[in-house]
């Protein structure tokens, strides 16, 4: 976007205290969104610069992160009717949102979309972990297993797992202690 845009961006990120990172190209936002595992939100404009249009850096984007890890918001000229919103939306925006806007809006954009994301991570953080030890569960071992098996290929080390399933384990807890 224009640089009185970015701005007017920058200002209201601030506002709402959340830290943010600003790329003019696509190239820049894919490194700067590759260094900063930390990121939960995208703003992507479609008129910024790079390689590819805003609508081709999204669907990029979604090969790595899904709606559920990454927040996508898609912002255009052009209303919610139009191709480039639906187009938007196709290769996988969260949300889409006219320009110009009020402040008002985007910040009921930005704060519905990161409390559901909250609200993802926190039910799959208990889908996750056992109840009572808080340990990670089966589901998360296939989960990580992939990640786990890779980044010990690459240090060329050995990897180790144990799945242990005690009967009545409520029962230990109850009478043991927790």
């Amino acid at each position: 976007g224009s640089e009185p845009f970015v701005r007017e961006l920058s200002n209201y990120l601030m506002q709402f205290g959340i830290k943010y990172y600003c790329a003019t190209t696509t190239d820049e936002a894919k490194q700067i969104l590759n260094t900063h595992e930390d990121i939960k939100l995208l703003l992507v404009d479609e008129e910024i610069q790079g390689n590819e249009q805003g609508i081709l850096l999204i669907e990029d984007i979604r090969k790595n992160y899904s709606s559920t890890q990454l927040v996508i918001i898609a912002m255009s000229l052009h209303g919610y009717n139009s191709p480039h919103s639906i187009a938007f939306l196709k290769k996988g925006a969260n949300d889409f949102i006219t320009k110009p806007f009020i402040k008002e809006q985007f910040s009921l954009r930005i704060m519905q979309n990161l409390e559901t994301l909250n609200m993802i991570e926190e039910k799959h953080k208990l889908a996750s972990t056992d109840f009572l030890t808080k340990l990670n569960n089966r589901l998360s071992l296939s989960e990580i297993a992939p990640s786990l098996l890779k980044k010990a290929k690459e240090a060329d080390t050995k990897l180790a797992a144990a799945m242990i399933d005690i009967a009545h384990f409520k029962q230990v807890n109850d009478n043991h202690g927790h």
